[in-house]
């Protein structure tokens, strides 16, 4: 009985077959025919992990369509979206943030400012509990402004 993938194994499945992919231009059978001849030559068996030529060709459909490619982008995306808002919340403190930051907060209009206001006292919030669930990613961009306008950080 065989087993059942798990995500390192397909992680796994995927960059074995994206680098046959690619010595064989992006063509599946040729690239399955070769991982075959590799393993042969070397007196390995074949990947555990590999399911045969309907891997390559679903890795080679999904590299036509950059499907795997919007994902790990779309990954890598939210990992720079947390790294930013955790330098954040590391770098301000309690003492800062009521410092400079509430003074700051306090002249904002009401009405012009609602969304910066709101994302401010998220990210009192997020300082206290130092956790940047308390900050949306829409927020982000208010809180990285607010601080960047009123020269209280260097922000990207």
């Amino acid at each position: 009985m065989v087993r059942r993938r798990d995500k390192h194994d397909m992680e796994q499945m995927r960059d074995t077959v994206n680098s046959y992919l690619l010595l064989n231009n992006n063509n599946p059978h040729a690239a399955y025919n070769l991982l075959i001849k590799d393993h042969l030559l070397s007196g390995k068996s074949l990947p555990y992990y590999v399911n045969g030529i309907k891997d390559f060709i679903a890795v080679s459909k999904d590299k036509n369509n950059n499907t795997y490619l919007q994902t790990v982008k779309r990954i890598e995306a939210k990992r720079n979206i947390d790294q930013e808002k955790q330098e954040i919340i590391n770098n301000i403190t309690e003492e800062f943030y009521k410092d400079k930051i509430l003074p700051a907060y306090k002249k904002l209009d009401e009405k012009k400012h609602q969304n910066t206001r709101m994302a401010i006292v998220g990210l009192w919030y997020a300082i206290v509990e130092k956790s940047i669930n308390y900050i949306n990613n829409s927020e982000l961009g208010y809180i990285q402004e607010f601080l960047r306008n009123n020269n209280l950080m260097e922000v990207n």
